[in-house]
């Protein structure tokens, strides 16, 4: 029920999926994350990037950072790119495994975005020689041969 108000774009529906995006139940909010995918709103849209772009790296941030950023690519838009890039071009000392874990998920993500808008990130982080950059590589070698079918 809840989803078919989605569907039509129900502003009720909108108001509570904000309401549980600010939740401090990690479950609710991870709910609240998957079902902001379905709505297209651009307002659940600003917030996941905030929610992106706040708070920390330690495990339960990470696992609600990388539902965000799956959520991010279901809308597809290049807007969204700027913060995905500053994440993904982040470093730290102490969280370094959670942090190659959301940076693994961000470049997953970026297959949902238009080539036009993403070859040259991908081709930037590609350099490298750690994990996140093969995953890069990866990611953009099939994207091209998407491109070429």
């Amino acid at each position: 029920a809840f989803k078919t108000l989605l569907a039509c774009h129900d502003s009720l529906a909108e108001r509570l999926i904000l309401h549980d995006l600010e939740s401090s139940n990690r479950e609710t909010q991870l709910a609240a994350i998957q079902l902001a995918e379905v709505t297209k709103s651009p307002l659940c849209f600003s917030r996941l990037l905030q929610i992106l772009d706040q708070g920390g790296l330690n495990a339960s941030h990470v696992e609600i950072k990388c539902a965000v950023v799956k959520a991010l690519g279901e809308f597809g838009r290049a807007d969204a790119l700027p913060v995905l890039t500053r994440k993904l071009f982040s470093r730290t000392l102490l969280h370094a495994k959670s942090l190659t874990r959301l940076k693994l998920e961000i470049v997953a993500s970026l297959e949902r975005y238009p080539l036009v808008a993403v070859q040259l990130l991908l081709q930037k982080t590609a350099t490298g020689n750690d994990e996140v950059s093969r995953k890069a590589g990866d990611v953009l070698r099939n994207m091209l041969k998407g491109k070429q079918q």
